[in-house]
């Protein structure tokens, strides 16, 4: 009897427990629900961010008239794109001085000025380019025909480009009838531009005079641009670069083709390491010694190269002793050299001179501003240039622009000037003039 008294005692001492327990348990599922229901009513009830519409750009500033024309205003232009911007790409020291890139933004203003208007930029004929010694730096000064029936309308297309340009270039009549015009950047005169009342019945044919290589940077990163450029059917100059993933395989691509392979020498630039010319970088102040490693390994990862030209370089290229020490690691070898002219201070020049070394340099660059018309226009002026100088050098790098306007190029030119490897240009080494 007493067992079961305590039995009974221990079940209805349970009994609270539970009953508190569950009150516990329905308090927790409330309390849930009551919080699920609060961020879901915050969720539906909250106003909706305001939509951040982008501030406009300002109009472009109306270009100045120019100081003589007709009377009569002008009709509209097309509005014309937008100034091209460069892709992104390996990083590059592109120009020497700030000059030389405002006049490739020139270049390409009248091109697409040209093209607004209608006009077939095929038939856009450079008839001298000069190198003139400006306050602004060495231009090349160029003399271009257009057959533009409409001038006014011509006019006016580039003055609206010319208006965006750094340094706002300016537009100038030579003539009351705006056929014969002139831009300046602070009082310089880069350009001179005819504009001829009728386009050729046919398109210009010029016998080939003057030989124009071409070099294309950076490669080794894959192999596209490689195919692309071995498939193309003038000799353009494979530069490699020789810590890239692609290096050897690009080189044996361009091997294959009968292609001239040169190693595109890591040189420390201006403001190393912002921007950053890659592993095995030619530092100046470097010792010989290790500047003769470094050209060696370079060489051994690039195969097939008969020479070699710089990656940025404007450190470096300016320093005597270090130039010195490159052109003896790549002469001993039976390689030479092509001076990407990266910087107007270049120190090869004068230690090739010294050493009685053959001297090669850039004369344009092809892709300052990258945009298929662009690059089109630089063609035809390094073929220009090849053609009243002998020869030229020009470089341009593997964006996608540049290689569409290389196909486009080898298909079209004229023969202006004859496109030739490095190792064609061999017994004239010495007789290479600046630009």
């Amino acid at each position: 009897m007493a067992r079961r008294q305590s039995s009974s005692k221990k079940r209805s001492s349970r009994r609270p427990s539970r009953a508190a327990g569950g009150r516990v348990a329905l308090a927790l599922g409330l309390l849930t629900l009551v919080a699920i229901t609060f961020w879901v009513l915050r969720a539906v009830l909250a106003p909706s961010p305001p939509v951040k519409i982008p501030p406009q750009a300002p109009a472009a500033p109306s270009a100045p008239a120019p100081r003589s024309g007709p009377a009569s205003s002008p009709p509209a232009a097309p509005t014309p794109a937008p100034s091209p911007k460069l892709p992104p790409a390996l990083p590059y020291e592109a120009q020497t001085e700030d000059a030389e890139i405002l006049v490739h933004f020139i270049d390409d203003a009248i091109t697409r000025a040209a093209e607004s208007c209608g006009l077939d930029a095929r038939n856009i004929h450079i008839a001298s380019v000069d190198t003139h010694t400006t306050g602004l730096g060495e231009i090349q000064f160029q003399t271009i025909e257009i057959p533009a029936p409409a001038p006014a309308r011509f006019r006016v297309a580039l003055e609206q480009i010319l208006a965006r340009l750094p340094r706002a270039p300016r537009l100038f009549s030579r003539t009351p009838d705006a056929r014969d015009l002139e831009v300046r950047i602070q009082g310089v005169t880069t350009h001179r531009i005819i504009l001829q009342p009728e386009p050729p019945l046919l398109p210009p044919t010029t016998t080939a005079s003057g030989q124009l290589v071409i070099i294309i940077d950076d490669l080794g990163q894959d192999l596209v641009a490689a195919q692309t450029l071995a498939s193309l059917p003038i000799p353009v100059v494979f530069s490699i670069l020789p810590y890239t993933p692609k290096a050897q395989a690009t080189a044996d691509i361009a091997h294959r083709a009968g292609r001239d392979v040169l190693v595109h020498l890591p040189c420390e630039p201006h403001g190393f390491p912002h921007p950053n010319s890659g592993p095995g970088t030619l530092m100046a102040g470097m010792d010989a010694a290790r500047i003769h490693a470094l050209v060696d390994e370079a060489l051994l990862r690039v195969p097939h190269a008969i020479g070699a030209n710089n990656h940025m370089g404007s450190r470096f290229t300016e320093d005597y002793a270090g130039v010195t020490a490159m052109l003896k690691a790549l002469h001993r070898r039976g390689k030479i050299f092509v001076d990407s002219a990266t910087t107007a201070k270049s120190a090869v020049p004068a230690v090739s001179r010294d050493a009685n070394l053959p001297y090669l340099r850039r004369t344009t660059f092809l892709d300052n501003v990258a945009s298929t018309p662009a690059v089109l226009a630089q063609l035809r002026k390094a073929e220009a240039i090849a053609h009243k100088k002998g020869v030229a050098i020009a470089i341009g790098h593997p964006y996608p622009q540049t290689l569409r306007a290389l196909t486009i190029w080898a298909r079209e030119h004229t023969g202006g000037a004859q496109v030739v490897s490095l190792s064609r240009l061999a017994p004239r080494f010495a007789q290479i003039p600046s630009p």
